[in-house]
Formats: C-alpha cells, structure tokens, sequence
C-alpha cells in the first residue's frame, strides 16, 4: 500500500522520537486506504516491518496517549484509538481519512484545471467559426451585386429582390450562414476520454505502489484489459484492482509466498483469480460475495491456465512415446 506522508509530521511531537515516528509511518503504509484501520496485532506489525516487538509495542503505547500539543483536538490529540475496548490489538489512525482527501482533493483541482482548459478551447474554437461565416458573407454579397448590374446592362430583366429586414444578406446568403455557424468542432473520442482513464490510473498507481514509467505502463494494459473484459469503466476497474491487492495484503501470511512488487503481481495473470494463489496447505481463499457473479476475465484466465497444462501434458506424453519408441 503507497500513502502520502506530509512534511510537517517532522515537526509534530512524535517526531521528538525517532523511533515511534518511523513505527507511525509504517502504521500509515499498512492502514486500510478507506477506513484507516490497522487491524493487526504487534507481533505481526513487527513481521511486516522488520522492526523489533519492544520498539513497536512501545511506539504503540505512546501513540495511544493523550497529546495536548497536537495539531488536531480529535480524540485528544491521539494518533491511534483502539478498535475495540476488549481487545488488546487493531487500532484506527485518527486523522488518516484527513490527510487522504487531502491528496484526493489536489486530484480533483488538477481535473477541473483540464476541464477549465478544455471548455475555454471550445469557446474559442466557436469564435473562429462565427468570423469565418462573417468574413464568407461579406464576399457572398458583393459578388451577387456584381452579377446583377451585369444583368442590367445586358438589358435582361433581373429577378424580384426580396427585401428582408431582419437581416442585411441577401437570401442565398442568409441560407448559408447559418448552418455555418452551427458547426462545431468537437476534439476526437480519445482525447475526451483521456483525462478520466489518466487519473484513475494515477489514482491507482499511488494505491499500490508503481512508479516506474514501464511498471505504470504494463498497469495500465492490465486496467484497459480488465475494463474490455468486464465491461466496467475506469473507476470500477480502479476500484476492483485495489481491493484485490489489498486482499492480498490483508492474507499474505496465509500464503506461501507473495509477489515482490505489485508490478509482479498484476501482470501475473493470477491477480483476479484468489483461487489459483499460492495458499498453505489447509488453507482456502477468503469468501467473495461477488462470486455468483459471472466474471468474464476470470472465467477466460481459467480457461487460458487449463490449455496450458493440457499442452504441457500433451508434450511430456509425445516425450515419452518418443523415448520408449527410441529404446525398443
């Protein structure tokens, strides 16, 4: 889990400790992204970040205390609130949800900054169509007025003019301005789509962690992939992707290995499917409620991952036949 840490937690009163300061951190990269919540007990905080039980039950007790000195009133200045009363582990950040809208709503300002950009491009392109039909009637008429004095010079009767007042143009004119100035310019389906798939994928980079312009770029294959699949748009295809690797944090120690990067684990083809990890021995994926479902993706993973064993079957097979063939 990626979460922005803000500079100013180096002039907060835990920063006075170095040690309950990086255990915060650590507590901040291992909270739910919704709800803030570490619901996990010492020892295993311990294990997922390498740092020694005494330090972190430590830095656990401070944390929990009051703090008169603390930017924020809530909850007494305290950084952490236990879950429940008779428990002794699993904690809430207090001021997590806080801090997550506050990058939420940078995202939101650089969003209405394009939308901004984009309804004054549009304006713009709509003054250029109405000079361009200003500029087509003023050589329209004129060229009109000069067929007609040619005509009465010829000495051949000219047509009945028909006065309008409502408008200085002449009639054939009048017929084609406006439609010019109907028109509209409007940019290609890409471009108009572009902004909401770019920052759900921001979005959901910061979420799991990839940085890398080629990790960013893999990621966002697997999300159009997933999108194409499932028939869902780029929030849901955001939304869904992050649970998944938070389901994977969520049950890592009852796994036998876990991925090293969630680079590795979304182009793994697995990342959808629970049931193909790599579980211990008696244990089984967690219950998904949306497994009556009909998950398209998964159902063609599934299908990929068998034709796979039965050509690997199928090889070893032609390999045997093959060496019995050759030893007789």
């Amino acid at each position: 889990m990626f979460v922005k840490v803000f500079r100013q937690i180096l002039d907060s009163t835990i920063a006075d400790d170095w040690q309950v300061r990086h255990v915060f951190e650590d507590l901040l990269k291992l909270a739910d992204y919704k709800t803030g919540e570490v619901d996990m007990t010492p020892r295993a905080i311990s294990r997922q970040t390498g740092v020694p039980l005494d330090v972190v039950e430590r830095a656990l007790s401070v944390l929990e205390e009051p703090d008169t000195d603390s930017r924020s009133a809530e909850e007494e200045g305290r950084r952490l609130v236990r879950l429940a009363a008779e428990r002794s582990w699993g904690w809430r950040i207090v001021n997590f949800a806080h801090y997550r809208d506050l990058k939420n709503l940078d995202l939101k300002r650089e969003a209405d900054k394009f939308r901004q950009q984009k309804h004054r491009a549009s304006k713009r392109d709509a003054s250029v169509t109405e000079c361009d039909s200003h500029a087509m009637s003023q050589s329209v008429a004129p060229k009109e007025k000069e067929e007609e004095v040619k005509k009465e010079e010829n000495g051949s009767p000219s047509a009945p003019r028909v006065s309008d007042k409502s408008s200085p143009l002449p009639v054939s004119t009048r017929a084609v301005v406006p439609a010019v100035r109907n028109l509209k310019i409007s940019p290609p389906v890409d471009s108009q789509e572009r902004p909401d798939a770019s920052l759900e994928l921001r979005i959901l980079c910061e979420a799991v962690g990839c940085f890398g312009m080629r990790e960013q770029r893999d990621l966002h294959e697997v999300m159009q992939a997933h999108m194409k699949l499932s028939g869902v748009d780029a929030a849901a295809a955001r939304e869904h992707m992050t649970a998944r690797w938070n389901l994977l944090g969520e049950h890592s120690e009852r796994l036998q290995w876990v991925w090293g990067s969630s680079h590795k684990f979304f182009i793994s083809g697995k990342w959808n499917l629970p049931e193909s990890w790599p579980w211990k021995p008696g244990e089984s994926p967690p219950h998904d409620p949306n497994a009556k479902r009909r998950n398209p993706m998964a159902e063609r993973a599934q299908e990929h991952f068998r034709e796979m064993d039965n050509a690997r079957l199928e090889a070893e097979r032609y390999r045997a036949e093959k060496n019995a063939a050759r030893g007789a």
